[in-house]
């Protein structure tokens, strides 16, 4: 019995040995990392979203116009909802126009009323990407302006064109600000 169990101990340490040494490899393990590749940082397009707010008493009393594009591709929205929203994508160079007008509705009457809201809130956000969509750069603008007038000084305002506006953002073919 003796002897049995030193031959199965001398077995055991036999395996061990057996595992040990074939655990034990080459550190030099030759693994192929990907290589990292670099993002082409040149810009190819831009995308635009161009927001503008109203309040409720220009939605009630005034028809809020909102128009984007240039040439044949000029579009008209009317704004019918608090906040107007406009996304675009360009090609560099590019060229973005919005325009806000303000007329009074006809019919409506706002000169008698004690107190009106108007806003000549917008915002902007605009982000760079290149030709494979990666984006680069980016930048946003909050402009935030709400006026309480009488009634007559908002029809005033909005009879005098002060709640018109134009607003254009132009990029160079590097994607450049031009503004």
């Amino acid at each position: 019995m003796k002897k049995c169990m030193k031959c199965l101990a001398a077995l055991v340490c036999c395996v061990m040995m057996l595992f040990g040494m074939v655990a034990c490899g080459d550190d030099d393990d030759k693994t192929t990392e990907t290589p990292k590749t670099e993002i082409d940082s040149t810009p190819a397009y831009v995308e635009f979203t161009f927001t503008a707010n109203a309040t409720q008493d220009m939605l009630d009393y005034t028809d809020f116009v909102m128009s984007y594009g240039e040439g044949a591709d000029k579009k008209t929205e009317s704004v019918t909802e608090l906040t107007w929203i406009k996304t675009q994508r360009k090609a560099l160079p590019a060229t973005f126009t919005f325009e806000r007008n303000v007329t009074l509705k006809d019919g409506k009457d706002a000169s008698s009323v004690a107190k009106l809201t108007y806003t000549k809130t917008y915002s902007y956000t605009y982000v760079l990407y290149n030709a494979a969509g990666e984006r680069l750069d980016g930048d946003n603008y909050s402009f935030p302006s709400n006026v309480d007038v009488t009634g007559e000084k908002f029809v005033s305002a909005v009879t005098e064109g002060r709640l018109a506006r134009t607003f254009s953002y132009a990029f160079s073919e590097k994607g450049e600000k031009l503004w």
